[in-house]
């Protein structure tokens, strides 16, 4: 919603009148010193956007369609590797582990973001998920599918009337806060024996 309402900003025209090169100028001007995966987080979200107006009828081609995203090194953040990686996904105990872990592989989202997050704040249609980052300021963060199968297999299991996606495993099932989440994370870790610490911002 953020890189939205910033289109709409620096881009003074009806929707239905952008095209490509309008998205290129934006992206290149407003973003030009962020991480290559940032700009294709940004692309993500264009894309998302404009084929939903497409969808709705609202402008005549989608001018995101051909935005071409960077690519990536074939490497996992930090100094996780994909074998290590396997190990955390086979030692987690329960759905809601599971579905934490690949949460924040996926999206990326600081500690203090995913404790925020609600169940209302999730959109399983397009993999995106609204939320509340540094300076109070809104985004959407996309996911993959394998993170979306996992929430789904998680929810089931919900049985509480409480607003928050991730909570305690004990009654009186409170939210999962920063500390909370570290320690899941980190038995996580020690279940898969790995020779060294794991922690929330190691799998961003």
């Amino acid at each position: 919603l953020y890189t939205l309402r910033k289109l709409s900003e620096f881009i003074k025209k009806p929707v239905a009148c952008i095209d490509k090169n309008d998205l290129r100028y934006f992206l290149a001007n407003c973003y030009p010193d962020v991480k290559p995966s940032t700009i294709n987080s940004k692309i993500f979200c264009l894309k998302a956007f404009f084929q939903w107006l497409l969808d709705e009828d609202i402008i005549p081609k989608n001018p995101a369609r051909l935005l071409k995203e960077n690519k990536l090194p074939k490497r996992l953040r930090h100094s996780l590797t994909i074998e290590e990686l396997e190990k955390l996904r086979l030692a987690c105990s329960d759905e809601r582990d599971r579905a934490l872990l690949e949460f924040i592989f996926s999206t990326g989202c600081r500690v203090s973001e995913v404790e925020s997050v609600n169940i209302s704040d999730l959109n399983l249609n397009d993999n995106s998920i609204k939320i509340i980052g540094k300076g109070d300021k809104e985004r959407i963060v996309f996911f993959n599918d394998k993170t979306k199968l996992y929430l789904e297999k998680y929810l089931e299991t919900r049985k509480d009337a409480n607003p928050a996606l991730f909570i305690s495993q004990r009654f009186p099932f409170d939210r999962l806060h920063k500390r909370g989440i570290e320690v899941v994370i980190s038995k996580i870790g020690v279940r898969a024996k790995l020779k060294k610490d794991i922690y929330p911002h190691l799998l961003r």
